[in-house]
């Protein structure tokens, strides 16, 4: 294959993978807690170039050397997707099971199956029983008393195993409660109950979608978070930029453009050797 026809292909691969990546931004700009992906880019190893016929010049203590050119790109290519964790802008909506984290830590969630989600998506309701669930149904974890929500102090590890005092929080048996920036729940029947917010790598984050990632790194422990405060009545919003997206939209059809361009010239040049060596009649 002629090298520029498959630079030319390698760069349009690319800028497709950057356009899919910018649409689903733009398709999440209002989706709360969403957090944006970016495509990093790796370049394929260079080359260097040598004119092999040419005379040899003589490099002490070497010996003769071929003259060097230089080096030469063999294209590009997508190295990873990976997710911006940047804090979303913060949105007061006075509903009292809304909860936005101020800090770069998570709430702790779990499916009926026992396994462990984390999420920053802090727009809950109640189930039939009076748990606290995510808008999937998930069942938000906290700690009972004694909670011993100090710094450090490890609520689960990345097997799923959850502290002896981690359960879902039942909201049944509370009139009027209310949740502290430590995410002490109180109420008219006060259950001492803290809302699990923990500390996670976000490096091993995988998202899996519904705004739920799950630990992809090695075996580790999560800790609480005592510096983080929890706000009721807010959420976070999605760190999507429309403007910034729509503008790199426009720069990866452009550079799409070029590729295609330089494939269709290749293919000219290609037809017009071949007419040109074929014998006249």
């Amino acid at each position: 294959m002629q090298r520029s026809l498959y630079t030319a292909t390698c760069g349009m691969l690319v800028s497709d993978a950057v356009v899919q990546t910018v649409a689903n931004n733009l398709a999440n700009v209002n989706t709360t807690a969403f957090k944006k992906d970016r495509v990093a880019i790796k370049a394929y190893p260079q080359k260097d170039v040598y004119r092999i016929k040419d005379k040899p010049f003589f490099a002490p203590p070497v010996g003769l050397f071929p003259q060097y050119i230089g080096k030469l790109s063999t294209g590009a290519a997508v190295d990873e997707v990976a997710t911006d964790f940047t804090r979303g802008p913060m949105k007061v909506t006075d509903n009292k099971l809304d909860f936005y984290i101020d800090g770069d830590s998570f709430f702790l969630v779990r499916d009926r199956n026992g396994k462990i989600y984390f999420t920053r998506d802090g727009r809950f309701k109640l189930g039939p029983s009076g748990v606290l669930l995510t808008r999937d149904g998930l069942m938000v974890m906290g700690l009972t008393p004694p909670a011993f929500t100090t710094q450090g102090n490890v609520v689960a590890d990345s097997s799923g195993k959850l502290a002896r005092n981690a359960k879902p929080i039942s909201l049944s048996n509370l009139k009027n409660f209310s949740v502290a920036e430590d995410g002490t729940i109180n109420g008219s029947f006060p259950n001492g109950m803290v809302i699990m917010i923990v500390k996670v790598n976000p490096k091993y984050l995988k998202k899996i979608g519904k705004n739920l990632y799950t630990w992809a790194g090695p075996k580790s422990q999560f800790s609480f978070d005592k510096e983080a405060r929890l706000i009721q009545g807010a959420v976070e919003l999605s760190n999507v930029n429309a403007v910034e997206e729509m503008t790199r939209m426009i720069q990866s059809f452009r550079m799409f453009e070029i590729n295609q361009k330089v494939i269709t010239t290749t293919d000219a040049m290609n037809d017009k050797i071949i007419n040109a060596s074929k014998p006249t009649a």
